[in-house]
């Protein structure tokens, strides 16, 4: 396959991986996918499977156009899945937590934060983030290209880890430049904005024994008010606990094909979902 490395032709293969592509396929329409196809890629790319094209397509994009789905994907398949991951490790994509989103949350035995920011962002905002994320998980991590190391460097504090993304003949690299130092405290009322209702009440009957004598008007303030009561050492493996009881897609990731571990995280794929999507890659989109 040979490919006009245009960036609008770059982002156009970009595309390829998002939710509403997966959708169709999903629904067993491919009607968007052969017109981004047949605007994007060589004339000869609809003859070959949906797993080929994306194969295809991921490998240019890793080369030319290292954009923040390759980044999440990279990190999914070399740290959380490989380096960190075991059995009973959740990764939450887009964890909400404050007035900010953390790219991926792993929670396995601890809870780490991972921030992106790939060939096409800047340190804009970062600041806020890493405020943002110290208050709530145990260890933090910013993931930046090789050739921006420094420009991150000055917009964070030492305890913060550092991940940096290398390539190293056809291979992209997730390289470790600074370990994460562990935080010992989580902020009460942050913990409580990014647990649901069922596991906030479930966290303080846990810790007290029962819940508020209040109404379900009420039960929210009250369990505010309880929750900074708990020390933070002990909240913070309540908050885990809760969280890890979550249903993700993560255990079944290692059932497609790599390139694609990262939307079917992103969509939060049933094991079904995945099985059917694997028979759907081997067709083509004619």
């Amino acid at each position: 396959m040979t490919y006009i490395n245009s960036n609008t032709q770059l982002r156009g293969i970009s595309s390829l991986f998002s939710r509403r592509i997966f959708s169709g396929i999903l629904r067993n329409d491919v009607s968007l996918l052969r017109q981004l196809t047949r605007m994007y890629l060589p004339q000869n790319a609809s003859q070959e499977s949906l797993s080929h094209i994306f194969k295809k397509s991921y490998s240019l994009l890793s080369k030319v156009y290292r954009c923040e789905y390759i980044y999440k994907n990279e990190l999914l398949n070399q740290k959380i899945i490989k380096e960190y991951g075991t059995d009973k490790t959740i990764a939450i994509n887009e964890f909400k937590v404050g007035c900010s989103i953390v790219d991926l949350a792993m929670f396995n035995g601890d809870s780490k934060a991972f921030e992106i920011k790939s060939d096409l962002d800047t340190p804009f905002r970062l600041s806020g983030q890493i405020f943002d994320y110290t208050r709530l998980f145990q260890k933090c991590y910013i993931v930046v290209p090789e050739n921006h190391l420094d420009d991150y460097l000055y917009d964070i504090g030492n305890g913060i880890g550092v991940i940096v993304m290398t390539r190293e003949k056809r291979h992209l690299l997730l390289e470790k430049y600074r370990e994460a130092e562990p935080n010992n405290y989580i902020d009460s009322d942050l913990a409580i904005s990014c647990l649901h209702t069922k596991e906030y009440m479930h966290l303080i009957k846990t810790y007290f024994g029962e819940l508020p004598d209040v109404s379900i008007f009420e039960m929210y303030e009250e369990c505010r008010k309880l929750m900074k009561e708990i020390p933070s050492t002990i909240l913070q493996g309540l908050f885990l606990k809760e969280v890890e009881t979550r249903k993700t897609a993560t255990p079944m990731l290692k059932r497609i094909q790599k390139e694609l571990r990262q939307i079917c995280l992103c969509m939060n794929l049933s094991r079904k979902d995945i099985d059917k999507l694997n028979i759907y890659l081997t067709t083509t989109i004619n």
